[in-house]
């Protein structure tokens, strides 16, 4: 389901109607909440918390899409996202694919059809199956779901167990390998030499929304191999391999380059390390109760920033008085 914006969410105004908050949340699959309802996206939860916690309308619109990078994140603002009146807008950036992705111009764009990478420019080139299952992956949440599950054995559990515990798909786990050695590995080098393509993204991302008065802030989204020891453990071949990984990486040296820039960020790893449950699912997503974990702890992040005064007081009681909050620790 997407709405007249091509977003997946549901109708509303092009014109944000008076007194209305409206946060634009740019993301890939994470933000646009593969494998759970529309209702239970973290943007949906967000504006849900949002609005009972200021009473008064809250719009978060959803503008995640699955394959996106921070170089579309910064295109998408710039040619749609402008015009739809955000008070502010937050990235969802997930760093198994983002913090270094190489992706600087339309035609480094890639999308994923059964499991397979393919370039729109090479689609010439490909059987006339594959610009089926291309076209109905891209339009169809059903194929989505058909072919995710499909890949992934139909277990895309995780929810209410331990952290450490939970069973993994084979095929999960050659994802996670794979990125483990892309992302985490050691022998990768500089980690500022590798975001530096992300970095000038987010940075023209950044002016674009200096321009119209917006304020920037991203979020930083965790792979679970960086929360989860038992499957950290499992994706590099037992605890004897965990030192030639820096499972804390990229974050610190991401957070100190966002701020070089004047961007803040939302750094979702102590938070989700502080917290005993299972967050993710076996498609390497967040599950419900992941997303809803995550808006919590925007909303909170948010609060400060976008409201003051007896507002903000009313909204922070009432945020204590969250009925999950005692199961969602994290810093302060």
């Amino acid at each position: 389901w997407t709405n007249r914006f091509g977003l997946r969410d549901d109708e509303f105004p092009a014109e944000k109607p008076p007194g209305e908050l409206r946060i634009l949340a740019i993301g890939d699959s994470f933000t646009m909440g593969t494998e759970v309802a529309q209702n239970e996206t973290y943007s949906q939860v967000l504006e849900q918390l949002l609005a009972r916690d200021l009473s008064r309308p809250v719009q978060v619109m959803n503008a995640g899409v699955g394959g996106w990078s921070p170089f579309h994140y910064a295109r998408y603002f710039e040619r749609y996202g402008c015009h739809l009146g955000a008070d502010a807008v937050i990235v969802g950036l997930f760093v198994g694919n983002d913090a270094f992705s190489p992706v600087d111009s339309v035609a480094k764009s890639r999308t994923a059809v059964d499991g397979r990478r393919v370039q729109h420019l090479s689609l010439e080139r490909k059987p006339w199956t594959t610009r089926i299952e291309l076209a109905l992956y891209a339009h169809s949440q059903l194929a989505r779901r058909f072919w995710n599950r499909r890949l992934f054995v139909g277990d895309l559990g995780g929810e209410g167990e331990p952290r450490d515990g939970g069973r993994f798909p084979a095929r999960y786990l050659q994802i996670q390998a794979r990125k483990a050695q892309t992302v985490f590995a050691r022998s990768r080098g500089d980690p500022r030499r590798r975001l530096r393509n992300t970095m000038e993204q987010l940075g023209t991302l950044h002016r674009l929304t200096e321009a119209y008065g917006v304020p920037l802030y991203v979020l930083v989204i965790p792979d679970e191999t960086q929360v989860n020891h038992k499957l950290a453990r499992r994706v590099v071949g037992g605890a004897a391999e965990l030192p030639n990984y820096d499972f804390t990486q990229p974050q610190p040296v991401l957070v100190e380059m966002l701020a070089e820039q004047g961007i803040e960020s939302l750094d979702l790893l102590p938070y989700l390390l502080a917290d005993p449950r299972r967050l993710y699912q076996n498609d390497s997503h967040f599950s419900p109760a992941g997303h809803r974990f995550a808006a919590q702890r925007i909303r909170d992040f948010l609060l400060p920033r976008l409201v003051s005064g007896a507002e903000l007081e009313r909204a922070r009681e009432l945020a204590r008085s969250d009925p999950d909050r005692e199961g969602a620790v994290g810093p302060d």
